[in-house]
């Protein structure tokens, strides 16, 4: 099934996540997937009284995935989990920075740091996306800077960015900390 996943271009981090969902699965159902039953799978999902929507929504997937997967080669007679309900998503609740905390962060920043908090406030960036910016994902457009934004499942976007922020892109590392090139991340 892994394999399937990595042929279809998952990344590296998403087959990590359904290796470990399954794994658990695997541990705590025990059988194989050809003795498992409907409600054997909906009774462990119910009896997970500690899982937030989130978690809840990405082991149904994995379930969903690895069954319709080992129905589809003829591992199993069927999909069992394509019973198991469907999980409303949470709605996001953002959780801005005190504007106390985000003035002393930015007072108390290095050239690096200040680029990378200026990213995610600025640009909405996470945490791994920041990790990714590289000079060649800037670009300008009639509207002024872009910059190629490199997010989760291998998804890109392009957020447009103020002059100020592009500049401190295009320096490039080298930007921040001299010894380091000018071009890349």
């Amino acid at each position: 099934y892994l394999t399937t996943l990595a042929a279809a271009g998952k990344p590296a981090t998403t087959r990590a996540l359904r290796r470990s969902h399954l794994s658990r699965m695997a541990r705590e159902l025990g059988g194989t997937p050809g003795t498992l039953t409907e409600k054997q799978l909906r009774d462990w999902f119910g009896a997970q009284k500690q899982w937030g929507n989130e978690t809840r929504r990405g082991y149904r997937s994995s379930a969903i995935g690895f069954f319709g997967w080992a129905t589809e080669t003829g591992r199993t007679s069927q999909n069992i989990a394509a019973a198991l309900p469907a999980v409303k998503p949470t709605p996001p609740a953002p959780r801005p920075l005190p504007d106390g905390a985000w003035v002393v962060a930015i007072e108390n920043a290095d050239a690096r740091t200040l680029l990378m908090l200026r990213l995610a406030a600025e640009g909405g960036l996470r945490r791994a996306e920041v990790a990714q910016v590289s000079t060649s994902d800037l670009s300008y457009g009639l509207a002024g800077a872009q910059l190629l934004v490199h997010g989760k499942g291998n998804k890109k976007r392009v957020i447009p960015i103020s002059d100020g922020l592009a500049e401190l892109v295009a320096a490039g590392a080298a930007g921040h900390t001299p010894a380091l090139a000018a071009f890349g991340r």
